[in-house]
């Protein structure tokens, strides 16, 4: 769940399970969805981030727990086309581990290595001219 702490100044966004306040960028954090973490084995030791191709954006970020479905929202951007998905692990891949974002997997592929870098379309991102 996304909580707003407003000031006189600025508005931060805090995600559930993270102390960062993440801040509202000039387009305002407009796009919101869950990220849905399936692990069955060591899903303590993968995570992911989510955030803008360009690094503009703060990311939102997540570690999942063994054995678990883990839910968390996550709020970007509106005015960007897709977002990039960085799932990391400790070296070999994740096991049986996936995102779930508006019913497509993410990371599934994810058998061998530390890093696996995906994007994800913003479904609801502004028309270009046409």
């Amino acid at each position: 769940n996304v909580e707003s702490n407003k000031t006189q100044n600025d508005t931060h966004f805090y995600f559930q399970g993270i102390d960062t306040p993440m801040p509202r960028g000039p387009t305002g954090l407009d796009v919101c969805f869950d990220v849905n973490s399936f692990t069955k084995e060591l899903g303590n030791q993968i995570s992911w981030s989510i955030g803008c191709h360009d690094k503009s954006c703060a990311e939102c970020v997540s570690t999942p727990k063994s054995g678990k479905k883990y839910t968390q929202q996550c709020c970007l951007p509106a005015n960007q086309q897709s977002f990039s998905i960085t799932c990391t692990d400790g070296g070999d891949g994740w096991t049986d581990g996936y995102l779930e974002i508006n019913g497509k997997r993410y990371c599934e592929q994810f058998l061998s290595g530390k890093k696996r870098e995906e994007s994800m379309p913003n479904e609801k991102a502004p028309e270009g001219p046409g």
